[in-house]
C-alpha cells in the first residue's frame, strides 16, 4: 500500500537525520553556531570555533554573518547571544501577502521621490519585521532587509508602531514578569528612554533610529493605522548614519513620506472594506 500523500505528518522513521553528501560547510556552519545560541545563551569566538573545528577568522566571519541577518547580537563584554530572529514567531499570513501587494505601487512611487531606501515592516509583539525593501541600493552596503528581525522598543519601525499602543500594552510587553520571563523586560532606564523616544514620534509625526539597531545605519519611519481589521505597518526610510541629519531636515521628502502614509492606509481601509465577510 503506498503512503499516504494527503497529510504533512511525517513519522520518525521517515525523517532522514543523515547528513547530505554535498554538505554546505558554510552552511553547516552556520547553522551548528545558531544551536549554539539558542542551547548556550553567551558564546566567544573562541568558543564557536573549538566548537566548528575552525579558526577564529573563520568563526569570526560566521558569526558577523550571523548578527547582520539579526539571529545574534554582541553584548558589552564582546559575548554573542541570541537575536531577535532566533526567538521572532513564525508568520504566514495571507494578509501580509496582501498588505505587501497593496502597498508596493505606494512605496515604489515613494522611493522614485525621495531616492532612498524603503522598508515596509510590521510589528509583532516586541520584534518588527521587515516584509519588503526597495531601492537600487538594497543590494550594496546597507543591504536588502527583507525578513530581517529588530526588537521593537530601539528600531524605529517598531518605535513608529509602539507610539500610538496605550501605556497599558507597553507595560505588558516590558515592564511584566511575562517580559521578564521572555526575556523582553526593560529596566527603568530602557523604558523611560523608550517612552522618550514614543512621546518624541507622536510630536513630530515620525520616529527615528541613529545606529541602535546596526553601526552606521539610521532609519526614520512613519506608521501606518488603518482602520477595521486591516494590518498596522510602517514605512521605513533607511539611510546611513552620516546622513541622518539631512534627511530628517529634508521638509520634501518627509512630506512625501507623510503622504505615503496617508495613501496607505486609505489604500488599506477600502481594501478591508471590499473584502467579503
Amino acid at each position: 500500500m503506498g503512503r499516504r500523500t494527503g497529510s504533512a505528518r511525517l513519522k520518525k522513521s521517515e525523517i532522514d537525520y543523515r547528513k547530505p553528501p554535498y554538505a554546505l560547510e558554510s552552511v553547516d556552519n552556520a547553522l551548528r553556531a545558531l544551536h549554539m545560541l539558542r542551547d548556550s545563551g553567551a558564546v566567544r569566538i573562541v568558543d564557536v570555533a573549538d566548537r566548528l573545528g575552525v579558526a577564529r577568522s573563520t568563526a569570526h566571519r560566521t558569526m558577523a554573518m550571523l548578527v547582520y541577518q539579526g539571529f545574534a547580537v554582541q553584548d558589552d563584554r564582546q559575548r554573542y547571544l541570541a537575536g531577535p530572529a532566533l526567538s521572532a514567531p513564525i508568520i504566514a499570513s495571507r494578509r501580509n501577502q496582501s498588505l505587501v501587494r497593496t502597498a508596493m505601487p505606494i512605496l515604489e512611487s515613494l522611493q522614485a521621490e525621495v531616492d532612498e531606501i524603503v522598508n515596509l515592516s510590521i510589528r509583532i509583539g516586541v520584534h518588527a519585521r521587515v516584509l519588503a525593501t526597495l531601492g537600487d541600493e538594497a543590494t550594496g552596503s546597507l543591504g536588502d532587509r527583507r525578513g530581517h528581525v529588530y526588537p521593537a522598543h530601539s528600531s524605529s519601525a517598531g518605535r513608529a508602531l509602539l507610539a500610538m499602543e496605550p501605556e497599558k500594552l507597553l507595560e505588558r510587553l516590558y515592564r511584566s514578569r511575562n517580559a521578564e520571563l521572555t526575556g523582553a523586560a526593560l529596566d527603568d532606564v530602557d523604558y523611560a528612554e523608550l517612552l522618550a523616544h514614543l512621546s518624541s514620534t507622536r510630536l513630530h509625526g515620525f520616529s527615528v533610529c541613529d545606529q541602535e539597531v546596526q553601526c552606521s545605519i539610521a532609519s526614520v519611519a512613519v506608521g501606518v493605522f488603518p482602520g477595521g481589521d486591516a494590518t498596522p505597518c510602517s514605512i521605513v526610510l533607511l539611510t546611513s548614519s552620516s546622513r541622518l541629519d539631512a534627511l530628517v531636515r529634508d521638509r520634501r521628502k518627509i512630506a512625501l513620506l507623510l503622504e505615503a502614509r496617508e495613501s496607505l492606509r486609505r489604500a488599506l481601509e477600502d481594501e478591508c472594506a471590499d473584502e467579503p465577510f
